[in-house]
């Protein structure tokens, strides 16, 4: 209780890059849902082919199992090197409700560097086609912020 009150050093950044890989592994980990679930299954058993051609979702994979593993020892990109998420810019202010923190990162990859939400939003939106074109969404489901790009 004497931290809080003389103040600490708060880490936020290494929270905010664990949210990030937990997004990549998540949206990842989305086609063992589909191939576990029995009213999918059937549907999805070409994801994995799926996941290999749409090169957001290989490189989604490789951070996945990448950050899960800390090495990589077979890529989807068929890429040496496992890729990793770097801070962009980061930012601090003090509001009524507390202190607002902003980050953006970028996943380096071999020779390849992405801006981490863009690549997200493009994970996304392939999900969302694939399950369409599978008969397992009728309406397409919108990312919460699509920053601007460019």
């Amino acid at each position: 209780m004497a931290e809080t009150y003389r103040g600490r050093l708060m880490h936020v950044q290494p929270v905010l890059a664990d949210e990030v890989y937990a997004f990549f592994q998540n949206c990842y980990h989305l086609k063992d849902w589909l191939l576990n679930d029995p009213a999918s299954a059937s549907a999805a058993a070409d994801v994995e082919k799926f996941i290999s051609r749409t090169p957001s979702l290989a490189l989604c994979a490789d951070l996945a199992n990448g950050s899960k593993h800390l090495t990589l020892t077979r890529s989807r990109r068929h890429a040496e090197g496992t890729p990793s998420l770097a801070t962009t810019r980061f930012k601090g202010r003090v509001e009524p409700g507390g202190i607002m923190v902003s980050a953006q990162f970028e996943v380096s990859a071999g020779d390849q560097t992405l801006d981490a939400y863009a690549l997200a939003v493009d994970c996304w939106e392939a999900w969302n086609a694939y399950l369409e074109a599978k008969g397992l969404i009728t309406v397409r489901v919108v990312p919460p912020y699509v920053p601007p790009r460019g």
